[in-house]
């Protein structure tokens, strides 16, 4: 059985003794160590040698627990009443009395210093990216403006949508072993495709691990329309182009075909009811896939 999150124990209004650790480039919080944390999610930020930097942006938490995220502060506080310089003061001057300092950010106060405990250990790509990112501030809280500033992968990147499952996952050995037998001359077209599949199947996996659904078979991935989609989605709005868009969906098409036909056969794991694949499961399949030609009806002309 998995572990309440801090964040759902929180929710619960569960009492909890044991000091939060906030890690200082995403929303996580956890009662544990963080440098695996940080070097699986964030290692690609960090200088290198990544582990020893880690280790070394972590020392100045082991000294005191509570160094928090300026967005943190931020986002609970509310935009609105951030802009306002009194209720920033006295935020800071409650703080100071509990001990608490920011990883990352600026009071915006007179003869109070910007706090960077960060800076030593990441790359100054990511200083660059952050500190341009609080200048676009107010562009970001207008509905709908895409954030354009800086490079769309650093963007998706710090957004953590380029993330992949692992090669040898099964669902991706799957349609690997189609890919070699439709594109035997293109190896580079095949490890391109399947990257793209890899990473909106791994955001899949995640947000159902995140709300506690069972991936027990790369079934369950592929019957969660609502997550892929809210990929997509996601990738467009920090500016992916929908021509992009449509290539992502033409890799999910024919995926979600040879799961509904062939991948049944070729996975001895694949559920069988009577001798054939269990109807239920390619119901599942059919359902994702007409959501996703209602959500992007373009890709009906492809």
């Amino acid at each position: 059985r998995r572990r309440m999150s801090v964040k759902q124990k929180l929710m619960m209004g569960l009492k909890i003794n044991t000091p939060f650790k906030f890690c200082p480039f995403c929303p996580y919080i956890t009662l544990y160590n963080l440098k695996s944390h940080i070097i699986r999610k964030h290692g690609f930020i960090m200088k290198e040698p990544i582990e020893n930097n880690t280790k070394q942006l972590l020392s100045n938490s082991s000294k005191n627990h509570k160094l928090i995220p300026l967005n943190t502060v931020r986002d609970i506080v509310g935009h609105n009443l951030w802009q306002d310089p009194k209720i920033r003061e006295t935020l800071h001057t409650l703080l100071k009395m509990l001990q608490v300092e920011l990883w990352l950010g600026s009071w915006e106060l007179p003869n109070v210093p910007f706090v960077n405990h960060v800076a030593p250990y990441v790359k100054a790509s990511y200083m660059n990216y952050w500190c341009n990112n609080i200048k676009r501030e107010e562009i970001d809280r207008i509905p709908n403006v895409p954030n354009y500033f800086g490079s769309l992968i650093e963007r998706l990147w710090g957004a953590g949508l380029q993330k992949q499952l692992t090669k040898d996952h099964p669902l991706i050995s799957l349609y690997r072993n189609v890919y070699w037998m439709t594109h035997p001359y293109q190896p580079k077209a095949i490890k391109r495709y399947l990257a793209t599949a890899s990473r909106v199947l791994r955001y899949v996996q995640d947000k159902c691990i995140q709300n506690e659904i069972p991936v027990h078979h790369w079934l369950v991935l592929l019957q969660q329309p609502d997550y892929i989609i809210e990929y997509l989605r996601l990738r467009e709005k920090l500016g992916q182009a929908t021509r992009t868009t449509i290539n992502y969906l033409q890799v999910l098409k024919p995926l979600l075909f040879h799961a509904m036909t062939s991948f049944p056969y070729d996975d001895p794991t694949f559920p069988i009811v009577d001798g054939v694949p269990d109807h239920k499961v390619i119901d599942g399949f059919k359902y994702t896939l007409d959501q996703l030609l209602k959500a992007f009806p373009e890709i009906k002309k492809k």
